[in-house]
C-alpha cells in the first residue's frame, strides 16, 4: 500500500505574492484566526481521502463544471474556503464567514473558477516544461 505525501494546504496567491486569502485572515479577531491556524494544522495531518471522507470537514461543490471542494472551518462564527485539489495540495481560492449554505458558497464560484484556472496555468504548465 504506498504511503501518501504530507498534505499541504496552501492559500492562492496572484503570482506575485499578493494572496487575498492571506488578507482575508489578517483581518480576522485574534480568537478567529488561532483557531483556523489550529484547525488547518489538524487538517494537515491527515491525507486528503480522510478529508474527503467526512463532509464534515471537506465536501465537493455540486453544480460547477469544475471540481471545487468545500473546505471547512466550523466554529463560532463559521468560516469556509472554496478549495481546488492538486495531488496532496489543498489550495484555498476564497475564503468567507459564513455557512455557506442558502446559496453562500456558490456566490464564491465565479471568483473561485477564475483563480482556479489561473493557478493551473501557472503551476500545472510549468511542471510540463
Amino acid at each position: 500500500m504506498p504511503i501518501e505525501e504530507k498534505l499541504i494546504i496552501e492559500p492562492w496567491d496572484d503570482g506575485e505574492g499578493n494572496s487575498p486569502i492571506e488578507d482575508f485572515l489578517a483581518e480576522l479577531p485574534a480568537k478567529s484566526f488561532r483557531y483556523i491556524v489550529r484547525k488547518r494544522e489538524y487538517y494537515e495531518k491527515r491525507t486528503v481521502q480522510q478529508l474527503k471522507n467526512n463532509r464534515l470537514f471537506l465536501e465537493d461543490i455540486k453544480g460547477t463544471d469544475s471540481k471545487l471542494w468545500e473546505l471547512k472551518f466550523r466554529s463560532s462564527p463559521q468560516y469556509r474556503a472554496v478549495c481546488i485539489i492538486r495531488g496532496n495540495s489543498i489550495i484555498m481560492l476564497v475564503m468567507f464567514k459564513g455557512s455557506g449554505s442558502e446559496g453562500e458558497v456558490m456566490r464564491h464560484v465565479p471568483k473561485a473558477l477564475e483563480r482556479s484556472i489561473a493557478w493551473d496555468e501557472r503551476y500545472l504548465s510549468s511542471n510540463d516544461q
